[in-house]
């Protein structure tokens, strides 16, 4: 019987081959636009194809492979010996650079695979592109300033560039910061479409806190006065080892912990998650844990000790408050420690609450 069979598959395999040639014959199935201006709109490329089958052809659908193409196509039957098209158009606004899309043909014949290529020039842009931060007349590329991670003992110095998008000189000024923050621009007036740059200094040495920091930086154009004109300054201080050596380093504290993430399968909102972290230091100094940071207020830690010595191990009690929360829930917990090779980590908490 298996021999049979063997036999019979075989016979047959020359006429499913035979079946599934080629009935739709496109004059070309890859077109490449070359290069294209993204301002200059979209461009359209149209494969025609030819039915030298022996029954109709009807294309059921054409799939592009993302928005920015769109597929249009003969839809009445195309009869054997005849003729049909299908369109592509590609949209190249704010997608510049090299593109290959597809389109994806379903036929009661079978599939096929057209595509489109080429490369977008970008299109210069405008002042409200360059510069999306708007403050009165004046505009700014970005009004976060982020120091991230910035040791105690450094300071730190970004720019902002910033632009007078009116055909009005105005002058601009900042209001009070704190006294590890300067900001400065280096034009007071600024004439119609001219350019400055601010300056912001991050002194960490005069800072009296650890972990993640926010400040707000008032910015007064021309003396208005609005809270959304300002510059949010950000920085996660931490301790400065950079003027460590590898002895003080082999010989400072070490971190060992127990897990990162801690998981709850499912909960009911209302439910008090509790969870433990256990912390061993396995360095030959004390470990501090300097500061405990959540994301949200609906996370509670409690050490046991702040302060754990050479091989011992302390406790980090976690209580997540589900209520008032609902899905998938993925909370963050930050630690800044004094060990040199691991000042600041974070652990996890995380389940589905119903």
């Amino acid at each position: 019987m298996k021999k049979r069979i063997i036999i019979l598959l075989t016979f047959f395999l020359p006429v499913l081959v035979f079946g599934q040639q080629e009935v739709m014959k496109f004059k070309k199935t890859t077109h490449d636009f070359g290069t294209i201006k993204e301002e200059g709109g979209s461009v359209t490329h149209v494969f025609e194809f030819e039915n030298i089958g022996e029954i109709p052809i009807l294309i059921r659908t054409v799939e592009a492979s993302c928005g920015c193409t769109t597929p249009a196509w003969t839809k009445e039957p195309v009869l054997p010996g005849e003729t049909g098209i299908v369109k592509v158009t590609y949209n190249p606004i704010n997608r510049p650079n090299k593109f290959t899309k597809t389109a994806n043909i379903t036929t009661n014949v079978g599939s096929k695979r057209l595509i489109i290529k080429g490369f977008v020039t970008p299109r210069p842009k405008s002042l409200s592109e360059l510069y999306p931060k708007k403050m009165e007349q004046l505009r700014l590329k970005t009004s976060y300033v982020m120091f991230n991670e910035i040791g105690n003992g450094k300071v730190g110095k970004l720019m902002v560039e910033a632009v007078n998008d009116s055909n009005d000189i105005i002058k601009v000024k900042f209001g009070d910061t704190p006294s590890y923050i300067t900001v400065s621009i280096d034009k007071v007036e600024l004439k119609p479409k001219e350019k400055a740059t601010i300056e912001v200094i991050y002194n960490a040495k005069q800072t009296n806190f650890w972990g993640f920091h926010s400040d707000i930086i008032p910015v007064y154009v021309d003396e208005v006065v609005k809270s959304s004109n300002s510059l949010i300054v950000t920085a996660t201080v931490i301790e400065d080892f950079s003027d460590w050596t590898d002895e003080q380093i082999s010989n400072g504290p070490v971190v060992g912990i127990d897990k990162l993430e801690a998981q709850f399968v499912s909960a009911l909102s209302g439910d008090l998650f509790k969870a433990q972290f256990k912390i061993t230091n396995v360095g030959k100094q004390p470990l501090i844990l300097r500061k405990i940071d959540t994301s949200s207020d609906f996370l509670e830690v409690k050490p046991t000790n702040t302060v754990i010595q050479p091989n011992t191990q302390g406790l980090l009690n976690v209580t997540f408050k589900t209520k008032g929360k609902k899905g998938y829930q993925n909370q963050q917990i930050t630690i800044i420690t004094n060990a040199p090779e691991l000042p600041v980590f974070n652990l996890r908490v995380s389940g589905f609450v119903e």
